[in-house]
């Protein structure tokens, strides 16, 4: 290939590279998420209330930053009572940004006073909180939009198509989720994983200690609850969902992106992580992941299914008066 045909396939790259990271469209799949994931943050609350408790001062610690200080317990508890507010100010889009800055720094703090935490997604959930530091998330599905467009006299489906807003911030939040996808695939190419060994740990005991496990002993006889409850203890049961795990993952981040697959990504996906909560007791984490399948739908989906279903349709338009033949 000489220089010439090199500079148009650069050309072809840049704008590719640029019509990826600043193409425009409707906000709505964004906001949406940020409602859903306010809910997953008022979730995760009291939970970090109670498993960070070494962030505490005169207990023992491993800090991510050792100059971070520790504070006593009310001051602890007053991080936390703090974050509701702003939680439900990020939920229904009033001064969203301000409301995950504020957020970001709270949990921030108890992130980053201690590490005996081990639990893996609230650096997820920082991340988000730093981007919707930068999005534009209350243009649309907020209390802000809705006055907007109530004193501005929009109604109906032409009113939810009405913003327009750069998607750079929702791709860097679509590039995050598919991180955690492969990492996780990554992640479990072990012998210990695929063998079916850190399943039959993590799973078998949730099994039956958890909600399906009580569930499951309602439906079967005790001999057969037990014998499942055996049969869930070897690791070799287990071979076949490691293996749909790890292929599984692997899969889903790059079938969000297209279209043609997108749909088959989130029918897989969606019961994968509700099986994930229902079974390891996942809830939130797994609630977070499902509701980030909304940033991947193309802009003008949401507003397609509005009109659909239940929507006020637009009010028709105007017709001009006719006025009276201007004489010659």
């Amino acid at each position: 290939m000489n220089q010439t045909d090199s500079v148009p396939s650069a050309l072809g790259l840049a704008h590719r590279w640029n019509r990826f990271w600043y193409a425009e469209g409707n906000p709505l799949s964004l906001g949406v998420f940020r409602a859903l994931f306010a809910v997953c943050l008022a979730l995760e609350l009291p939970v970090t209330r109670s498993v960070s408790v070494f962030a505490i001062r005169g207990g023992f610690h491993l800090p991510y930053l050792p100059f971070v200080p520790l504070v006593a317990p009310d001051v602890y508890h007053l991080i936390h009572d703090l974050q509701y507010p702003f939680i439900l100010l990020l939920g229904i889009g009033l001064l969203p940004r301000i409301a995950a800055t504020v957020l970001l720094v709270l949990q921030g703090y108890v992130f980053f006073a201690d590490q005996l935490n081990f639990r893996n997604h609230p650096y997820l959930f920082l991340l988000f909180l730093l981007l919707f530091a930068f999005a534009p998330s209350g243009k649309a599905f907020s209390i802000s939009a809705l006055a907007r467009r109530t004193l501005g006299g929009l109604r109906g489906v032409g009113a939810l198509a009405e913003p327009v807003v750069p998607l750079t911030v929702q791709r860097l939040m679509q590039v995050q989720i598919s991180i955690v996808y492969f990492y996780a695939a990554i992640h479990k190419l072990t012998v210990q994983f695929l063998g079916g060994w850190v399943l039959a740990d993590v799973v078998g005991g949730a099994l039956a200690t958890g909600p399906f496990g009580r569930h499951l002993a309602g439906l079967l006889s005790p001999e057969s609850f037990q014998t499942f409850n055996q049969a869930a203890a070897r690791p070799g049961f287990w071979v076949p969902a490691a293996w749909v795990t790890v292929i599984l993952e692997m899969l889903l981040p790059f079938a969000l992106w297209s279209p043609r697959w997108r749909r088959a990504a989130m029918a897989f996906g969606i019961p994968f992580h509700v099986a994930i909560g229902y079974t390891m007791r996942i809830e939130i984490f797994s609630l977070a992941m499902i509701s980030s399948y909304l940033l991947f739908l193309d802009p003008a989906t949401l507003p397609k299914l509005w009109a659909r279903f239940g929507g006020p349709p637009d009010p028709p338009p105007k017709r001009p008066a006719k006025g009276r033949k201007a004489r010659s």
